[in-house]
């Protein structure tokens, strides 16, 4: 399971937008270039901006695990099954025997190295 906020661990920075700006060459990296210049934008500027590369970071951490740095293993997991407002609901450990819900067990993936995620997703944009 990867949880979107690992992405807190990739905040796209001015910094990393430039890096990626100046190593643009491919129809992929100019959209997230522009992508991401337009949310800057909206945003008001660099200085109150913040963004992630969120779904980025989520695939990246699902395709290369051996670049997640921080995780936890062996997770009890269920999801709410009854017709309660809170059917679909995910839960860990002691609720999964309060709900008597069948649970599973899995890694749970919280952070990714900032610096591997971004020579990743950067040399995947830019494969020709």
């Amino acid at each position: 399971m990867v949880p979107l906020n690992l992405s807190d661990n990739v905040p796209i920075t001015e910094a990393s937008f430039n890096q990626l700006s100046d190593i643009a060459k491919t129809p992929e990296t100019d959209f997230a270039v522009a992508a991401i210049q337009s949310n800057v934008n909206v945003q008001g500027g660099w200085s109150k901006g913040e963004l992630d590369y969120w779904d980025a970071s989520v695939v990246v951490a699902a395709i290369n695990p051996d670049l997640v740095t921080t995780k936890f293993s062996n997770v009890t997991l269920c999801v709410a099954t009854d017709n309660s407002s809170y059917h679909g609901t995910t839960y860990v450990y002691e609720k999964c025997a309060e709900l008597k819900q069948v649970s599973g067990e899995l890694e749970v993936y919280i952070k990714i190295s900032e610096k591997d995620f971004l020579e990743e997703f950067f040399g995947v944009l830019n494969r020709l």
